[in-house]
């Protein structure tokens, strides 16, 4: 026990004497809590018997149903194919009200297609529906009485279930289906009456998805049962089952669940668990409150009797603490003798080391920033000669290659199109070589241009950035990218350093557009204030995640370091907006009157 050894004295002895309080309260609160979960044991199975006695009881009645419906099947009128529909419409009246069973009749013909319903103004049955595609229709029609439902209809007062009957004529051929729709309560009647709802408790009967079909709180409750992600493993599997659902908010439920065996589905018992559990949870929060109050109580009278025991001690406490705050310039004073005062010496010993050696250390600190300062202005001036020699040698590159190559290359097509033009008619073959090379020529040269654009545009030397970066994005946006570039304020020529810097910087972000965004659009804005220059490139590409891409190594993100390295020489702000599926922001502001260094 580290942590009590590192305490005060007088916290040592409280916590060792709530901690004795505390094993002593825990094997009590341990016999008393087995109890309570014995009672709470017997509630949630009353409850889970409470919930399959429900389910059992509903199960009886579809039961009794498809007897009651397989006795209807066997009338006459229902046998005989040459038998009118009104006649079978009035056997279907009569058995409807004298059954009382079931609140729909319903008649399917070859092609399973409702043909007849009773009453006419029913929301569970729709004439001319065509049933197919349910399983329960399906197995009917294999010569099997079925039970299922039909989600798509009367969806704000669910069936509990439909009950189908094969119709065989004497040689055996099925010649339609009846149907008769359940609920658990129609006419005012309760065929199997659910346990009585309130406030704290309820009863729900659900389809296999959880929708509620009937809840004892209302008649006409429909939706999903809020606890189906609790009991979905039950629904799926089939089984009954019990338990506990404490949310975040709100009261926490009891929650029983038995399934139908008939139909899928099943009941929901639910009840607040502080009105299932009142007295165990009464008893629990009185040993609580009890334990708390006299844990507070002991804890506080051995604190008391401990503080009164080692005032002396107190003033030599509070000087250790202003030495552990660095407040190393206060000596330690005491009056007391004994071994309270040779600890107060030893204590004025080590601040008198601990000051010395703080001065020290202070002393070393300073000169390491210094040289740290230093050695980062060596390596911030080394970087903007790099750069700087860079952009004289893209000048020197892109200079010879539109003075030498794209000039030879240029009169060297001039001369291939005279040879072709001379060429006659005739030497079909001899043309169209001469033509195919004077296209790869013209593609050759096309490309040398634009890769001295890259190198370094004679627009950026001689008219500026702007129309520098204009022609640039033109070039470089493909045809499907709409360009959308404006200038704010009055356009004004910069330093050299810093024109090639920010140009840079705008560069590599319509670079990075056309090569990785995906974007339909570009918004370039320039905008010149009396303190600074403000670059924005803004696309409505695929964008990406900043910090993972700043994360991977240096050869993935090399692009974005160079335009930080270039806006640190100038003393720019540069900042990077992305987010995936929402486009990239680059911003650059170069102060005007900023210092620049040569890059």
């Amino acid at each position: 026990m580290n942590w009590l050894s590192r305490m005060g004295l007088r916290w040592q002895v409280a916590v060792g004497v709530a901690i004795i309080f505390i094993f002593l309260f825990g094997i009590f609160a341990y016999v008393f809590s087995g109890a309570i979960q014995q009672t709470t044991e017997v509630v949630k199975r009353e409850r889970l018997n409470l919930a399959t006695s429900t389910a059992n009881s509903i199960d009886a009645l579809i039961d009794h149903t498809i007897d009651q419906l397989g006795s209807v099947a066997a009338l006459e009128e229902f046998q005989s194919e040459t038998a009118p529909l009104e006649a079978k419409r009035a056997a279907m009246e009569t058995v409807l009200h004298t059954l009382g069973t079931f609140s729909t009749m319903g008649l399917l013909d070859e092609r399973n297609r409702v043909v007849l319903v009773v009453p006419g103004d029913s929301e569970d049955l729709i004439l001319d529906t065509d049933l197919s595609a349910y399983p329960f229709i399906q197995r009917a029609r294999q010569g099997m009485p079925s039970v299922g439902r039909t989600e798509h209809l009367a969806p704000d007062h669910p069936p509990l279930a439909i009950v189908a009957i094969p119709l065989k004529d004497p040689p055996g051929r099925i010649q339609g289906i009846l149907l008769g729709v359940l609920h658990l309560s129609h006419m005012g009647l309760e065929l199997v009456p659910l346990p009585v709802g309130s406030r704290y408790f309820s009863t729900q009967v659900i389809d296999g998805q959880g929708n509620i079909l009937v809840s004892s709180i209302g008649e006409h409750v429909v939706g999903t049962d809020l606890h189906l992600p609790l009991l979905r493993p039950l629904i799926r599997d089939g089984v009954a089952g019990v338990m506990t659902h404490d949310p975040d908010l709100g009261p926490g439920h009891i929650v029983a669940y038995a399934p139908l065996r008939t139909v899928a589905g099943g009941v929901i018992v639910e009840e607040e668990r502080g009105e299932a559990l009142s007295v165990p949870l009464q008893m629990r929060r009185t040993m609580l409150a009890f334990g708390f109050l006299a844990l507070a109580a002991v804890s506080l009278g051995a604190w008391m009797h401990a503080r009164y025991v080692l005032r002396p001690i107190v003033a030599l406490e509070e000087a250790t603490r202003s030495i552990a705050s660095g407040a190393l310039g206060r000596p330690v004073i005491t009056s007391r003798g004994g071994e309270i005062g040779g600890l107060a010496k030893s204590f004025e010993a080590m601040r008198v080391q601990l000051k010395a050696a703080e001065d020290e250390r202070l002393l070393w600190q300073r000169d390491l920033e210094i040289q740290v300062r230093k050695r980062t202005q060596e390596v911030h001036s080394l970087v903007g000669r790099i750069l700087s020699a860079q952009e004289e040698e893209r000048r020197r590159l892109a200079r010879e290659l539109h003075d030498d190559t794209a000039q030879t290359l240029a009169s060297l097509l001039v001369s291939f199109q005279a040879v072709h033009d001379a060429l006659p008619q005739k030497l079909t073959r001899e043309r169209e070589l001469l033509a195919r090379a004077l296209s790869q020529g013209a593609q050759t040269l096309t490309d040398i241009r634009r890769l001295i654009l890259s190198l370094r545009p004679s627009a950026l030397d001689d008219l500026g950035f702007v129309p520098a970066l204009r022609s640039y994005a033109e070039d470089r946006l493909s045809p499907g990218i709409k360009l959308h570039f404006e200038t704010l304020g009055e356009e004004q020529r910069l330093e050299a350093p810093v024109e090639t810097a920010l140009f840079r910087i705008l560069q590599e972000a319509v670079t990075n557009v056309a090569k990785h965004a995906g974007a339909r659009n570009v918004h370039i804005r320039l905008e010149f204030q009396e303190a600074a220059v403000i670059g924005v490139v803004r696309d409505d590409g695929s964008g990406f995640e900043v910090d993972g891409t700043l994360s991977q190594p240096l050869d993935v993100h090399l692009g974005l370091q160079g335009m930080r390295e270039r806006a640190d020489l100038v003393g720019a702000r540069l900042s990077l907006s992305s987010h995936p599926g929402k486009g990239t922001e680059v911003r650059v502001e170069v102060p005007m009157n900023e210092g620049v260094e040569s890059a």
